[in-house]
């Protein structure tokens, strides 16, 4: 079932999932933005907004008055939201009888639910059988009888593609179909590989992917068949490439000291490699620190027999022991006792039967304990020492290791403790060292609570050996009490007893009235309280649904204003851009316009100097310098008239592009300030979905109330009447049968 939502923060919402790529990130174009709108949304606001709206409610049953407006025909949808929490309410009320019915009702509804649901589903599975067997018998008529295969006539030239594999592939691969050459086919059984001539083209392959940097040509497919030229080519080119392989010097960069080393001087695991070195010290830090065992590359573990291959005699060794020894769980792991020793000791010098093991300098132990190994005859006393150690532990403030459960006492020193297994911890908290905040001073605040707690475990025993002898005094005095008090009621029972047998008969309906009567005003009484608890169920219901509105209607107001607050400062903000924009782009043409007229005034007085210095000594000289002055004029005005066209265009487009962007950006907020509309009216939706679920709550849970209140005084009243009758009956009986 749904959750009771709470009262939604529209402008959380609507900037969270739509706003936020464009106000939250500057560097967002309207352009960019303008890619990811919904074009289809545009012009159908007001379908959706059609499609979304919720009619009125009809007036709701039992009293719930309908004012949260929500439509309450949803069908079974009711039943996928949790009931009111007003429902589970109820002040002032202290009846167990009230408070049961109040708390059952709603089990009761959910039950009803689960078990509706159920029902449908079983009875969906029984729908399904019969098309289940239909269909299964439909499959079985038309199931085809079996014949054989037919296989095509082979063609002598066909060529067939084998794939090399390992060989534990080579021999599981599905047989081939063969054909006699006669029009016939038969299905052949495994073919015959020749095992030793795959191996040696398996390494054959693998030493040419060695050599190419490859290691997926041993698994390429091949054709085997009668094209021999093929072969000769294939095998050709690849010698070709295995030459200017070996021409090519190659060298393996190390990925622990990253120098780079000829391939046959590093060591290839499943991921990188390694220098000799560097393997060397890999493998020695492994094994001489369990943290880092087993000796990994990249999470990969390398391989024992890779280990064994490339390290030392005695590292070797080591690394074997290490591997047997740390192979075990910590707490199965057994060490030798002795401080000066304290070896390992292999499962195979353990005596199960005996539970003693020997290390390998001779000690013995006791596998129980862990200690020196016991008498012969006598036995380990692990099971009575353990409880009292740890009980002792317990008062003295000892640790136990996190790793291997051992328990270690603080004699000096700071908190900083190491076990014999290696692990360090802290003594205060028992965490591991350096993962925790813990002083010396709390160090010293456990020692002395350690202190106090053996003097308050000496009170304590000297105090329950006090209180168990008084108790015992208690109990004989008790007992005798109660044996003179026993005596004493037995006389009077017997006495009363005569008594009631006389007044029983005439008290018997009188009582019953009584019962009745009383029954009646009870179940009256609870049925007024129980009226009460309802009206006010029922107010807080729509006390909490008006005030649900009130703030759905506030939140989504307030967001609108964000909205067309942070739109208007958004427009401001571009056209503020848009005409520093304009001031610039025509600043620049501004600028470009003075520096045109001055290289033009300075070209023409430069024209006209070297004109005057040309024609000062010839005949009509200033009559052809103020022609050739003219043409030059005439030449730089239509230039100039060309370039203020082209300032013109470019001031214009300018323009355009500013404006365009301002439009962009008007439809960018009219579609999110729809969108947020279109939020709001969803959430909204919902909300009287899950009012009218709550209203149709409120009204089954009043009528399983009254009807389990009717049914609780039924009961009371014709059981209690059966109850008298049977009892009358049977003791009349009785008296007859003495008479």
């Amino acid at each position: 079932m749904r959750t009771p939502n709470a009262p939604t923060d529209w402008a959380a919402v609507f900037w969270q999932n739509e706003c936020a790529a464009f106000y939250g990130n500057p560097s967002v174009t309207p352009g960019d933005f303008a890619l990811g709108v919904d074009s289809s949304a545009k012009g159908k606001g007001k379908e959706r907004q059609a499609d979304l709206d919720v009619p009125a409610p009809p007036p709701p049953e039992d009293g719930v008055t309908g004012t949260t407006g929500v439509d309450e025909d949803m069908g079974e949808d009711w039943k996928e939201y949790n009931p009111p929490a007003a429902l589970t309410s109820a002040p002032n009320v202290t009846d167990d009888v009230l408070l049961g019915i109040l708390r059952a009702s709603i089990e009761n509804i959910k039950s009803g639910i689960e078990e509706e649901k159920q029902l449908q589903a079983r009875e969906a599975e029984r729908e399904m059988e019969p098309e289940e067997e239909s269909r299964e018998d439909d499959a079985a008529e038309n199931v085809p009888a079996i014949e054989g295969p037919v296989i095509p006539e082979p063609n002598p030239t066909d060529v067939i593609p084998v794939k090399v594999t390992r060989d534990d592939e080579a021999e599981s691969s599905p047989s081939a179909i063969t054909g006699n050459g006669e029009g016939s086919s038969t299905s052949a059984g495994p073919p015959k590989t020749h095992r030793k001539s795959r191996r040696i083209m398996e390494r054959i392959l693998s030493r040419f992917g060695d050599k190419e940097g490859s290691s997926s040509s041993s698994k390429g497919l091949f054709k085997v068949g009668s094209n021999a030229s093929k072969s000769s080519i294939d095998a050709s080119s690849s010698s070709d490439r295995t030459k200017a392989a070996k021409t090519q010097p190659l060298l393996v960069e190390c990925v622990s000291c990253l120098d780079e080393f000829p391939p046959k001087q590093t060591i290839e695991l499943p991921c990188h490699n390694y220098c000799i070195s560097c393997f060397l010290r890999l493998v020695k830090s492994a094994s001489e620190h369990e943290q880092h065992w087993p000796p990994k590359c990249c999470l990969n573990e390398v391989p024992q027999r890779v280990v064994m291959r490339h390290v030392p005699r005695d590292l070797g060794r080591a690394y074997t022991a290490r591997l047997a020894e740390w192979a075990l769980p910590v707490g199965e792991r057994l060490y030798c006792h002795r401080g000066d020793c304290g070896l390992w000791i292999p499962p195979y010098h353990a005596d199960p039967a005996r539970r003693t093991a020997r290390c390998a300098a001779g000690h013995r132990i006791c596998t129980l304990c862990r200690g020196a190994q016991h008498a012969a005859d006598d036995e380990c006393p692990e099971d009575r020492d353990l409880a009292l150690t740890h009980n002792l532990a317990e008062d003295e403030g000892w640790q136990h290791c996190g790793r291997c459960n051992a328990l270690v006492e603080h004699s000096e020193a700071c908190q900083h403790m190491t076990c014999r297994c290696g692990h360090q911890f802290c003594y205060v908290c028992g965490l591991r060292w350096l993962s925790c905040g813990c002083t010396v001073a709390q160090l010293m605040e456990r020692k002395d609570a350690a202190a106090q707690r053996r003097q308050a475990r000496e009170q304590r025993e000297q105090q329950a050996d006090a209180e168990l002898r008084d108790a015992l005094r208690q109990i004989d005095e008790f007992e005798r009490e109660e044996a003179r008090k026993a005596e004493l009621l037995r006389a009077e029972a017997a006495r009363l007893e005569e008594d009631r047998a006389q007044r029983q008969l005439e008290e018997r309906v009188k009582q019953e009235s009584l019962r009745r009567h009383e029954a009646d005003v009870k179940f009256a009484a609870l049925r007024t309280a129980l009226d009460a608890v309802h009206d006010l169920q029922e107010v807080m219901v729509r006390f909490q649904h008006d005030k649900e509105c009130e703030l759905d209607a506030r939140g989504a107001e307030e967001a609108a204003a964000e909205l067309a607050g942070r739109n208007r400062a958004e427009l401001a903000a571009v056209a503020e851009a848009g005409r520093k924009k304009k001031a610039a782009k025509e600043k620049g043409l501004a600028a470009e316009h003075a520096a045109r007229a001055r290289e033009e005034k300075a070209a023409e007085d430069a024209y006209k100097e070297q004109l005057d210095r040309y024609f000062s000594t010839k005949p009509d000289g200033e009559q052809r310098a103020a022609q050739l002055m003219r043409e030059f004029r005439r030449r730089m005005d239509v230039g100039w008239l060309a370039w203020s066209k082209w300032r013109d265009d470019a001031a214009a487009r300018h323009k355009h592009e500013v404006d365009m962007d301002v439009t962009i950006r008007k439809e960018l907020m009219a579609e999110f300030e729809l969108r947020h509309a279109e939020c709001v009216l969803e959430a909204r939706t919902a909300m009287q979905r899950r009012q009218a679920a709550e209203v149709r709550w409120t009204t089954l849970v009043i009528a399983e109330r009254v009807r389990m209140l009717a049914e609780m005084k039924t009961m009371e009243l014709e059981d209690g009447g059966e109850t008298f009758y049977s009892m009358s009956e049977g003791e009349g009986e009785e008296e007859e049968g003495s008479s």
